[in-house]
């Protein structure tokens, strides 16, 4: 089983349009591949990163442009003219804090892969407030979850602690930004835009039995 770790913020575009990839990569290698979410708040503060960050750029206004030429490169995404216009969460973290709660109170790895492409969904698709908590638990519970069950994860601070043990991650393996994929326990590291093309060649090589010690010389 190849661990695989999978670093993005729900509210990253092109972790929206790596959603297909990764749904090809857990079918094609089912049983052989194992995806773990993890959550960076590359927007944990959207109103500086954008606001102030693309100021000269035209702010909320220059990155709702961006987030549609990113779209437009992907025919299979349908974008909601609101994003980043009349809908700006303020910040992904509350999101991410209960993608980990459900994990904590028992979702297995594919299943936070879901919530959180559902999530993104609706956002990016159905131009929702991903960022305000109502919002999140009405798209979790339309996904199965049972919201009173991850309560106590959000009251003592586990869900907290579990976000921050992702930041310590991002520390450890300098992860630039959203997507990452970190594989081979780190000796890989797969950023951004990346094709399936590469990202299944890196995980065929690593399947395959070699002998001696380490990866082959190829």
């Amino acid at each position: 089983m190849l661990k695989i770790d999978y670093v993005s913020d729900v509210l990253c575009v092109w972790a929206w349009a790596a959603e297909a990839r990764n749904d090809a990569l857990l079918a094609n290698f089912d049983g052989q591949i194992e995806l773990a979410p993890k959550f960076i708040n590359l927007f944990g503060d959207a109103q500086t990163r954008i606001g102030k960050g693309w100021s000269d750029k035209g702010g909320f206004d220059g990155f709702a442009k961006h987030t549609e030429e990113v779209a437009a490169k992907f025919p299979e995404l349908t974008l909601s003219p609101s994003v980043w216009r009349s809908t700006q969460p303020t910040s992904s973290m509350p999101a991410h804090l209960h993608l980990k709660a459900a994990e904590l109170a028992g979702s297995s790895q594919n299943e936070v892969l879901q919530l959180a492409k559902a999530l993104r969904q609706a956002f990016f698709e159905q131009g929702r407030d991903i960022g305000n908590v109502e919002v999140i638990t009405d798209v979790l519970a339309s996904q199965g979850i049972n919201i009173e069950a991850l309560q106590p994860y959000l009251m003592d601070g586990s869900a907290y602690a579990a976000l921050w043990s992702d930041q310590l991650l991002r520390e450890a393996q300098q992860i630039k930004g959203s997507p990452t994929y970190i594989i081979d326990g780190g000796r890989q590291t797969l950023f951004g835009n990346v094709g399936y093309r590469v990202i299944e060649a890196n995980v065929k090589e690593l399947l395959k039995p070699h002998t001696g010690q380490g990866a082959s010389w190829c």
